[in-house]
């Protein structure tokens, strides 16, 4: 079982180094999904279940947020309070440890990223995410996931400083060569 963890864990890898450089919100929510049901079979071996409740309803937000960003629409205020208060109610319910807080969290948190147009505030919000689910991992044991999260930070902070900073130092000169 060990084996199947290591290769999902490298499998998650893959996925983070990609997420983050899409520039459509689209493209994120599919690798997140991806990412996450991955993630299932992880908890399942390990035995989480607040985890893996917490990991079902992420699932389900990443695709519902899909749906909506392929209609071009925002999701209504409502859904984004339901799937708040799911959050709460599940990790309340299922609530197995401590660490288990980091999970509810980062979940919440999540659904206000994926929630949002903006992808400069989805990769800042996903830094804050990969902080809290790294604590968890390293109380569950997951450290083949470990990784995985530390290079979803470690791309999110890249793609930060590509789409936020160096593009638009970029663009910034464009405009001033052709005003000139």
């Amino acid at each position: 079982m060990k084996a199947v963890i290591i290769i999902s864990g490298i499998i998650q890898i893959i996925i983070c180094s990609i997420a983050f450089f899409f520039k459509e919100k689209r493209h994120f929510l599919i690798c997140n999904c991806t990412y996450n049901l991955i993630l299932v079979l992880q908890y399942l071996i390990q035995g989480y279940f607040t985890e893996l409740t917490l990991i079902f309803i992420d699932i389900s937000r990443a695709i519902l947020f899909y749906m909506f960003e392929v209609k071009n629409k925002k999701p209504n205020v409502y859904i984004i309070v339901v799937i708040e208060i799911l959050y709460l109610i599940v990790g309340i319910i299922t609530f197995e440890n401590w660490f288990s807080i980091f999970v509810i969290i980062s979940s919440m948190l999540g659904t206000f990223a994926q929630w949002q147009s903006n992808m400069f505030v989805l990769r800042v919000s996903y830094i804050i995410c990969s902080v809290l689910l790294i604590l968890n991992y390293i109380f569950t044991g997951l450290y083949a996931t470990i990784i995985a999260e530390a290079i979803s930070l470690m791309s999110a902070l890249i793609s930060i400083i590509k789409y936020s900073i160096i593009d638009k130092k970029i663009d910034k000169s464009k405009s001033l060569q052709e005003n000139s």
